[in-house]
């Protein structure tokens, strides 16, 4: 037996419209659309939240350019100056 294919034309379709046509037929729900009748703004939200580190001095210009020390080698082995700009 093979597939029936409808076409079904949906003017006007709100989210929730659209919402429950996807739920019903998933994955076999195509959209010849033109244009788009639901902002994107509508459905798509984007928060953005970066991790502690990432917003922190540590990941600074000024930060990087510190770690650079003119003469490192003066400072002993065992203090970070010494080797901060290969870290």
């Amino acid at each position: 037996m093979k597939p029936e294919l409808r076409t079904i034309t949906v003017l006007d379709i709100t989210p929730v419209i659209f919402n429950e046509t996807f739920l019903k037929y998933g994955e076999t729900l195509s959209c010849p659309c033109s244009k788009v009748a639901i902002p994107y703004k509508d459905f798509v939200n984007h928060t953005i939240t970066y991790h502690p580190i990432c917003s922190s001095i540590f990941v600074s210009e000024q930060w990087i350019q510190a770690l650079y020390v003119e003469d490192a080698s003066r400072y002993g082995t065992g203090d970070f100056r010494s080797t901060a700009n290969s870290q």
